[in-house]
């Protein structure tokens, strides 16, 4: 029998969801800027690798970070995601 294995859940609030202060910037929605949020946290909490669980509109953004830091994830789930980002193939 393996050894369990001990992992955090840390919950970050994106802009725009919840009940936020309204920014100064309206440019600060962007997906590319909170993906760059998500990979500071990552950073700043000292893990090589990490799981990203994502639900309904982040779907999206988790996306671009999986694209962008492919290394930096053990595991990409998406929950609920009607992803633009993800295109049909024609076949």
């Amino acid at each position: 029998m393996s050894a369990l294995t001990s992992r955090s859940l840390v919950f970050l609030q994106l802009r725009g969801s919840g009940v936020p202060d309204i920014p100064d910037d309206p440019a600060t929605y962007r997906c590319d800027r909170m993906m760059e949020e998500i990979e500071a946290l990552r950073r700043h909490l000292e893990l090589e690798r990490m799981d990203l669980i994502a639900h309904s509109q982040s779907g999206d953004l988790a996306l671009m970070y999986a694209a962008a830091y492919p290394r930096r994830l053990c595991s990409l789930v998406l929950v609920s995601c009607a992803s633009s980002s993800l295109k049909k193939s024609s076949e």
